[in-house]
Parts: C-alpha cells; structure tokens; sequence
C-alpha cells in the first residue's frame, strides 16, 4: 500500500491558532508603525508652517495677524469682524501653494456684507481658492477631508495664548490675536518656550448644530454660547444645549472655530471646546495621535505633548511674555 501524506484535523487546527496569534501580535505592531509614519508626517507639516512664519517676519517685520478687525471703505455695511483672514491664509505667499495663493486677494474681506449674494457669503473672487483642500494645512491622522463642501479644512492653528480673560482673542498674551502685530522682540519667554502653533480635530460637518447630548463627540464638536456673551466661564460652558459640527471647516478662516487654539483646557480634553460665534473661546489641542499632540514653538522646533501635561505649564507655554517659570513637559 502506497503511504499517502496529509495533515490531521488536529494539525489543521493548530496550524490557524498558531496563524491567528501571529496575526494579533503583528497587527497592533503595523497599525502603531503607520501611527508613527503619520506622526512624524503631521510635525513635518507644522515645520513647513514654522518656516513660512519666519520667512514671513524677515519680509513684513512681524508676524501673521491672528485675524483682523477693520472696516472696508469700499462697502462700510460689511461687518468689521468679516476681515479675518487667518494666519494660514496670510503665510500662502511664503508655502509652495502658489496656485491657491495666486488666487487669492487679501485686499477684499474673507465674507461679504447684507449687499452680497448670498448675504455675508465669500467674494466672488475668493470663493475658488478658499474652497481648495490643501493637504499642507491637514494632518493625515485626521480624517483629511472636507467638513462642507465650499471650503478647504485644515487642522493646524494658531496659539492665541493662554486662553485667560474668558478666551477674548483681542489684546491676547499669546502670539496671534484680533489685530496683533507680534515681533521676534516681544516674544519676551523665549521663542523656544512659545508654543506658535499646534493641532485640531476636523468637525464631522452634515447638521451644524445638535441640540441632543447624547450625540455630543467632544473631540469634534464644540459648545456655541450665546451672542451676547463677551467673556467666558467655566458655568456659561456648562450650560449650553447647542453644540456646532464646523470645527475646522475653513482654513481660510481665522476664528476660534477655525483658525485658533488656546492652552485654557489641556491637550486632547475630555470635555467639549467652547466658543461664541468667533470670539471669544476656549478652544483645545486636539489630534488623533495617541496620548498627545504636536505643537509647533518658536524657534521652529516641533514637540510632542502629552495629554498629562501639567495645566499651569501648558498656559504658561502660550504666554509670549508671561515670565512663568516652565514645569517639565
């Protein structure tokens, strides 16, 4: 009789045990090497960024202006608060974006007034380029795509400090604020020790506003106060009933609900941003990368912060003159 060869049932079945465990080591082990590769990805972006904000003090003697406020003589019934260009909007002539910036006029308001059609909707010579997606401004852990469909997302933002005085982005102890005109020079702590910028969380867009807290994300949602408030507490926060969902819908943008941060909540907090309208805010770091968020200083430096940063060394580190002394971080 001829021996005929063939694995047992038994064999069969510990061949797949064997398959199945290897399985489960390697695939957190793939998933995490990627994390990393889209880690370093994201702090190469914000490099990019740092570099543009310094090639931009070396042209114009300052830095961006977190957002303006002004009035534009051309039509006075636009709202002084729709010229907010945001900082990523201002460093597009120093960043190899040169088809979105050669479509852009920063002479014109970001929005329209009542005599625009739609009311209070882009110029029509800006609606091409703010409605580009441009994968410099977005962080490749995040979900890299668009919150509503006539603008570009970005997830990186402008420090306008520590977020005290109720969150107000006018006359702010960080680096970008309403009108700010920051040089090297008034960067008093030490550009080393001056978070510039850091990450946010793309809202997930579809309805703009929920009412249920049920379907409250915090990471990706925010609480939207009312209009009549002008600095923030912790109780006004508390008690709202309306959360937003356009949590970084425009770079182009440089309000809290888009183009700024502060340090008032730490890194990646449990508990939901808070903002009014553009100003003021309470806006966190946030990202995808496991226990913490990069942040870009100074001196172009980009660091990993953890989620368990001290509280008063986080605000301290938003402070571009605050002369705190710095905890480890």
């Amino acid at each position: 009789m001829k021996r005929r060869c063939a694995f047992t049932l038994v064999e069969l079945l510990v061949v797949i045990a064997v398959i199945g465990v290897l399985t489960a080591l390697l695939l957190p082990a793939v998933q995490a090497a990627r994390e990393a590769a889209r880690r370093m990805a994201c702090a190469n972006n914000l490099r990019q960024l740092g570099l543009a904000l310094h090639h931009h003090h070396d042209v114009r003697g300052r830095f961006p202006y977190g957002y303006q406020v002004k009035p534009w003589p051309a039509d006075p019934t636009v709202p002084a608060g729709h010229f907010r260009w945001s900082v990523l909007a201002e460093l597009t002539p120093f960043l190899e974006q040169t088809a979105v910036y050669d479509a852009l006029d920063l002479d014109y308001p970001l929005f329209g007034g009542r005599n625009q059609d739609p009311p209070n909707s882009v110029f029509p010579v800006n609606r091409f380029a703010v409605a580009q997606r441009v994968d410099l401004f977005l962080c490749p852990s995040d979900r890299f795509t668009r919150v509503y469909e006539d603008f570009g997302p970005a997830n990186y933002v402008a420090s306008a400090g520590s977020g005290a005085r109720g969150g107000q982005a006018e006359k702010a102890d960080g680096v970008f604020f309403v009108n700010s005109r920051v040089r090297f020079a008034d960067v008093v702590d030490g550009t080393s020790n001056t978070a510039f910028m850091s990450e946010s969380l793309l809202g997930p867009g579809g309805e703009r506003e929920r009412f249920d807290r049920a379907d409250l994300d915090p990471r990706t949602m925010y609480a939207y106060v009312q209009e009549s408030v002008t600095e923030l507490t912790e109780e006004i926060c508390r008690a709202t009933a309306v959360w937003r969902t356009d949590r970084g819908a425009v770079w182009a943008d440089g309000n809290y609900r888009n183009g700024l941060y502060n340090h008032w909540y730490p890194p990646n907090h449990d508990e939901p941003d808070c903002i009014r309208h553009s100003n003021p805010g309470w806006r966190a770091a946030r990202s995808r990368h496991p226990g913490g968020v990069n942040a870009l200083f100074g001196d172009g430096a980009v660091r990993f912060i953890a989620n368990t940063v001290d509280g008063a060394t986080w605000r301290a580190l938003a402070t571009r003159s605050g002369g705190e002394v710095l905890g480890e971080y």
